[in-house]
């Protein structure tokens, strides 16, 4: 089961301990889930819609809430599946609920020609500004804080022009997962 964190949360602690003494340049995070508002037109009026997107390789799926709704899929899903919820703030619209599947997933990997990640993998990497040296001898927490840029990450194709999502207008999604990643460092 994968661990959920909101921004700013831990997701992850280790002993200093069993970090290989070393200087690191990169840091590597697989990623499987997203989760963030995208604006949606439907029958003319400009909604949002929070996006559920499922970015890690062949992911199952059973009950879960994408903002406020449980939606049961109960499924294997491949990576880029992705399910979204309208908020219609009370106004009537013809959708409530959208899913699909992406036929691309970005996973960002600055060293892809050195050290390659296999394809269908969310394997996430990102350089450090300044390296974070591990010397074996340290007495403080070491604190790695993931920036992961989700910027336009849900790409469609935009049948009218306008930058915004629109199902009706044959807008259609071609690509899912992340545009960056910046890992930093307390020491």
């Amino acid at each position: 089961m994968a661990t959920i964190a909101k921004q700013g949360e831990v997701f992850y602690e280790i002993p200093i301990s069993s970090v290989s003494p070393g200087t690191y340049k990169y840091v590597r995070s697989s990623l499987t889930y997203q989760n963030y508002e995208v604006p949606i037109r439907s029958s003319g009026l400009d909604l949002k819609m929070t996006l559920a997107s499922f970015v890690g390789y062949n992911t199952y799926i059973g009950d879960f809430v994408v903002k406020t709704k449980t939606h049961t899929v109960n499924d294997d899903k491949l990576q880029g599946y992705w399910i979204v919820e309208v908020d219609d703030s009370g106004i009537q619209t013809s959708i409530d609920l959208i899913e699909g599947q992406a036929s691309n997933t970005t996973v960002p990997n600055p060293i892809h020609d050195s050290s390659p990640i296999p394809p269908g993998s969310c394997v996430v990497t990102g350089e450090f500004p300044a390296p974070l040296t591990i010397t074996g001898t340290e007495t403080e927490d070491i604190t790695i804080t993931l920036s992961v840029s989700t910027n336009k990450s849900f790409e469609f194709k935009d049948a009218l022009g306008d930058g915004i999502y629109e199902p009706s207008a044959g807008d259609t999604v071609v690509d899912m997962g992340v545009r960056g990643l910046i890992p930093t460092h307390n020491k």
